[in-house]
């Protein structure tokens, strides 16, 4: 896992699921490229307005489907901050029992 520090922004963030941490340093650990990019991803949502995402990979299950679709999330995720929008991730208990979005969003005059 040393060689893995350098992508910082991934593995802090992943820490509050340390099986899905272990997980992906195990899975990709011979993919620095791919691990370089979601590093990158990462990084890039940590440092924007967005809010909600250690909970969102706190209810990810350690498997690598689920984390796939994790990062579909993620990906739409900065889509949208590039594209100016604010967003927080919604808890999957957000609507008391009932299917809740995946995320919030909204731009500055309204929500979306």
């Amino acid at each position: 896992m040393n060689n893995l520090k350098r992508f910082q922004n991934l593995f802090s963030a992943l820490s509050v699921k340390k099986d899905l941490k272990n997980l992906i340093a195990e899975v990709y650990k011979e993919n620095s490229d791919y691990l370089s990019s979601l590093n990158g991803l990462f990084r890039e949502l940590q440092q924007s307005n967005c809010s909600g995402m250690e909970e969102k990979i706190e209810e990810t299950d350690a498997n690598i489907f689920q984390f796939n679709s994790l990062l579909r999330e993620l990906r739409f995720a900065r889509y949208l901050i590039r594209n100016g929008k604010f967003l927080r991730f919604l808890p999957q208990d957000f609507m008391d029992g009932k299917r809740s979005p995946d995320m919030m969003v909204k731009d500055k005059k309204r929500l979306i």
